[in-house]
């Protein structure tokens, strides 16, 4: 489901975001434990008041984004042998309100065959059917499959076996979310990913401006100088980003603090713009160590955790 930047990979994850960034005090408790090198041991922060970036299945209190329209209301269903159907455990039929849950094959097929069963046997509507499965990360092309088959089996009395309208993946003994079976790619992550969208959403900020060419300008007369060293490790190359690779995206992000600090620092944008300014100077500022924490060798001093929180508080407020 969709977050505050995109997609929350592995959970069904409504976000509210009123509760999801950290709460004044959380934010300057994230900043002393960095500061301090707090570890691991530390008891964390419980705080009512804020989620501080930490999506918790199994936590109730995260369950306060309200159902979408036309979520079933309390439903009790049984097979054909008369047993107790149990929903999906947090995604009841019923709830006012849902938090987020982390998805494994078995939860969700769970889920798929609850509303399978719900549908096939007249107890939910369409619009019922497709509400409850899209809070459960459940695509429209799949809740297309099962609904038609659920329908064709009522007509038929019969029930079709999961094989047909479920993905085999979803059905074999090993986890289909486990992080073994589909593994990060950090690096493809922070250079067509993290590191693609800063330089995106700066561009923005500067265009709106109307500093997008002055900057461009700028920008290239350092990137030039730097490209006439052949640095195998930086093969920077002209701004605006266009057709560059990972390697030529990592190279900027070298240079990224430096060009658009001294751009801000010889062409001031005025007041009005004061607050946006500095805004941009904190998401760089914890932008750069979060990078390095990111790709470094040796031990972040239990960092991990804290430098993308404190990141993801400054690109908030920009």
């Amino acid at each position: 489901m969709s977050s505050k930047r995109g997609k929350v990979s592995l959970y069904s994850a409504p976000i509210v975001h009123s509760k999801l960034p950290p709460c004044e005090k959380c934010y300057l408790h994230l900043i002393e434990k960095i500061a301090l090198g707090y570890g691991e041991c530390e008891p964390p922060r419980i705080c009512t008041k804020c989620f501080a970036w930490n999506i918790d299945p199994n936590d109730e209190s995260q369950a306060v984004f309200p159902v979408p329209e036309n979520y079933p209301g309390e439903t009790i269903l049984r097979n054909d042998d008369g047993v107790l159907l149990k929903p999906p455990k947090g995604r009841e039929p019923g709830r006012k309100h849902i938090g987020p849950i982390r998805l494994t094959s078995k939860w969700i097929v769970v889920a798929c065959v609850y509303a399978y069963e719900a549908r096939a046997r007249k107890r939910w509507n369409s619009s019922e059917f497709h509400a409850f499965l899209r809070t459960c990360n459940v695509c429209e092309s799949r809740r297309t499959i099962i609904e038609e088959t659920a329908m064709k089996d009522y007509a038929d009395r019969k029930r079709s076996p999961l094989q047909d309208w479920l993905p085999e993946l979803w059905l074999n003994d090993v986890d289909t979310f486990s992080i073994r079976r589909w593994p990060d790619v950090p690096m493809h992550a922070i250079g067509h990913g993290m590191g693609a969208d800063i330089i995106e959403f700066l561009e923005q900020i500067l265009t709106s401006q109307k500093k997008g060419n002055d900057f461009t300008k700028f920008a290239n007369k350092i990137i030039e100088d730097i490209s006439d060293f052949k640095l195998t490790w930086c093969k920077v190359l002209r701004y605006p980003k266009k057709g560059w690779v990972t390697e030529n995206v990592m190279a900027y992000m070298r240079l990224l603090s430096y060009i658009y600090g001294m751009y801000l620092v010889n062409r001031p944008m005025g007041d009005e713009t004061k607050d946006l300014v500095e805004a941009v100077k904190r998401m760089l500022i914890t932008f750069q160590p979060m990078m390095s924490m990111l790709m470094t060798r040796t031990d972040p001093d239990n960092n991990e955790e804290y430098m993308p929180s404190l990141f993801e508080v400054t690109s908030n407020s920009s």
